[in-house]
């Protein structure tokens, strides 16, 4: 079991790694899960801790973990949360590919969501499904808390890859499917980058 462990901001070890998340992306145009991906955020705790801080309800992050239990049934890539305010992100990576979020067939006009995109997505919708009916005991030891207020992230693909048209679906995809009263936000890798450049850090 991955458990969540305490983080405390680094100024200059996290500018660091956000110089060398910019380089990764100006160096690979395709990104591995495996290969890539995971490897950088593991290795990289800093700005790992930063990936969910554009939305409002983390102000402050000093809890982090990487392949973090959910339960027993499912696991996440990455959790990040403020451990005061019982906050807590789930966050699944995917690649970042030319066929990560939208795949064309030659029988059909418009693409569809990619089953990568469908995979990563539908994995948040089981650790919903899971942290909804898990007991508030259980979520006491492992949280600290009978309650948390939880949210989900899919990071995947590439600005490049999208159309404007794509980019409208995957927008409204984001803005209007909602998931137990929850919203799952997706945004590209790129997108990550834009957030971090352009805020300051939440710890």
């Amino acid at each position: 079991m991955k458990e969540l462990s305490p983080i405390v901001f680094d100024k200059l070890t996290y500018e660091r790694e956000l110089h060398d998340f910019e380089q990764l992306l100006n160096t690979h145009i395709s990104l591995s899960e495996s290969k890539h991906i995971l490897p950088f955020f593991k290795e990289n705790k800093q700005i790992s801790a930063q990936v969910a801080s554009f939305l409002p309800m983390f102000l402050q992050i000093d809890q982090i973990g990487f392949e973090f239990d959910i339960f027993g049934d499912f696991k996440c890539d990455l959790i990040v949360g403020n451990s005061q305010k019982h906050t807590y992100c789930f966050i699944e990576f995917e690649d970042a590919s030319e066929n990560s979020i939208f795949i064309k067939k030659n029988t059909k006009y418009q693409p569809e969501f990619a089953p990568r995109f469908e995979h990563g997505y539908s994995q948040i919708v089981d650790w919903f499904y899971k942290l909804r009916y898990t007991s508030s005991r259980q979520l006491e030891e492992r949280f600290g808390t009978h309650h948390i207020d939880y949210s989900g992230l899919l990071i995947i693909g590439r600005d490049s890859y999208l159309s404007q048209a794509e980019n409208r679906r995957l927008a409204w995809r984001h803005q209007h499917l909602i998931v137990d009263s929850k919203r799952i936000h997706i945004i590209t890798f790129d997108e990550l980058l834009a957030s971090l450049k352009a805020q300051p850090p939440r710890f």
